[in-house]
């Protein structure tokens, strides 16, 4: 007997999802700043295509992690196929990266989960999550950074330079080892240094808890006699922190300084006199400013006295404002003034001491010294007598002056009479007998020659000594009074 129902075509199979998540390699350490693996693998036991989800509810905000399939970056859903084409089961590696300053030795339980993308339930949850333990790895790794590789210094002045090293591991680094040294090129041994954290040219030893960070300085001072263009190298090292190889990290940096300014001023005074001075009389002294300065200089001069004295430089009255003073860069050619001064006691004290500052307008040099003067007082008495005498010998100078100059315009008046009287005598009457064709009679040009000779002679004044003019004498006055000057000498 055969029983047949009415044909139904309206059968549907359902989608079966059912994923399978499994751990197949998990690292015991976690290490800060240093990406670390899960190997996971995802199969499909479901009847069909899926597409699957991995999620970790454990792993902290301030971690960084992120999935690879075949060797290239995965983001969003995993595709699976059906179990029967062979391209149901992935490998997933996940990478996952402590921030350095996470806490070393901590236990982290690590969590992954999987699921249908497409809101599936899953046919069998228990095998679609895995955890696992990892221990936060302690790190000591050092780090040193600089704000500058060069700068400037000058001559005789300060220069400072420094780094900042710090340990950005997890766990204090009780082996962190610091070295600064100096060299210049050329050599000079007189520069000084200074290490902040310890000795200079020696490995100094800190512990640097995690994350801590410190300033490393060397400060110099550079001698006077380094000359420009020096070049000064302060090298920087740390050791400390070890990599994977065990083996301490090495860091270095270098500052160069280079030397190309100076400020030089050099001042001397005239050495201390032990004269005594006339009051009224003026008492000299000078003054020696000399720049090598690789810039201009403004000076500015004062001068300190006892009341009732003044001093004069240069001319100019050096007054409480003092006197400015200015050199252009002499780092070539050193630029010199000599500046002649001259100390008046217009009353007060006899004695006293002077002291001269020479310094620059910006205060950056300074100089300063000082002398003893002493004058002698003259009384009143004497010092009207000595006017009286002045006052004579005036009067006689200017009237033999003015005796002198009567004479001479006599005896220019003189000259004159006997040159006309010759004009005269040479001349021929008209009166006389006709002249001669062949020239003057003798009588006649004798007469005339012989005056002639003897004016001349006595033009030309006395014969000169051998050692020539007195000083200071003309030969206008040689001829009037020559022979007044012999007589006298002998």
């Amino acid at each position: 007997m055969v029983y047949q129902g009415v044909p139904y075509d309206g059968i549907v199979v359902s989608t079966v999802s059912d994923l399978e998540l499994r751990l197949l390699e998990a690292p015991r350490k976690l290490t800060p700043g240093v990406p670390t693996m899960v190997l996971l693998e995802v199969e499909n036991n479901g009847n069909g295509q899926v597409s699957a989800q991995l999620t970790s509810s454990t792993i902290p905000d301030e971690w960084d992690w992120w999935l690879r399939i075949d060797d290239s970056n995965h983001t969003g859903p995993i595709e699976l196929s059906a179990p029967y084409d062979a391209e149901d089961i992935v490998g997933i590696e996940v990478w996952i990266l402590l921030p350095s300053t996470e806490k070393a030795s901590e236990v982290n339980t690590i969590e992954f989960s999987v699921m249908n993308s497409d809101g599936l339930s899953d046919l069998q949850i228990d095998d679609n999550s895995i955890s696992f333990d990892s221990i936060t790895a302690s790190i000591r790794k050092p780090t040193l950074t600089a704000n500058l590789s060069e700068t400037t210094a000058s001559v005789g002045g300060i220069a400072s330079v420094s780094v900042t090293v710090k340990n950005i591991g997890n766990a204090a680094d009780d082996q962190f080892v610091v070295k600064a040294s100096v060299s210049t090129s050329p050599p000079n041994q007189n520069v000084i240094a200074f290490l902040n954290i310890g000795t200079i040219e020696q490995y100094n030893q800190l512990t640097m808890a995690a994350g801590q960070e410190m300033v490393v300085t060397v400060d110099l001072i550079i001698p006077d006699d380094m000359p420009l263009n020096t070049r000064i190298v302060v090298a920087f090292e740390v050791q400390a922190g070890e990599d994977f190889e065990s083996i301490p990290y090495n860091l270095q940096h270098n500052i160069l300084i280079l030397v190309d300014t100076q400020r030089i001023m050099v001042a001397e005074m005239s050495f201390q006199s032990e004269q005594i001075f006339t009051t009224g009389m003026p008492s000299p002294f000078w003054i020696n400013v000399t720049s090598s300065s690789t810039q201009a200089e403004q000076y500015l001069i004062t001068v300190e006295q006892p009341e009732q004295w003044q001093t004069v430089c240069q001319g100019v009255l050096v007054n409480q404002s003092g006197q400015q003073l200015e050199h252009s860069a002499g780092h070539m050619t050193p630029k010199y003034t000599d500046m002649m001064c001259e100390l008046h006691r217009l009353g007060g004290d006899s004695n006293g001491e002077v002291k001269v500052t020479v310094e620059s307008t910006d205060g950056v040099l300074t100089w300063s010294d000082s002398r003893t003067f002493q004058f002698e007082i003259v009384d009143d008495e004497g010092f009207q007598m000595n006017t009286e005498v002045i006052a004579s010998t005036v009067a006689g100078v200017l009237f033999i002056a003015l005796l002198l100059t009567l004479l001479l315009k006599k005896r220019q008046q003189t000259e004159q009479e006997e040159i006309n009287e010759i004009d005269s005598l040479s001349e021929p009457t008209s009166n006389g007998p006709p002249a001669s064709t062949v020239g003057p009679p003798v009588a006649n040009f004798t007469q005339h020659e012989n005056l002639t000779e003897s004016l001349e002679s006595g033009s030309k004044g006395p014969q000169l000594p051998a050692e020539g003019l007195p000083p200071g004498w003309t030969s206008e006055q040689w001829q009037y009074y020559g022979q007044q000057y012999l007589d006298t000498k002998q």
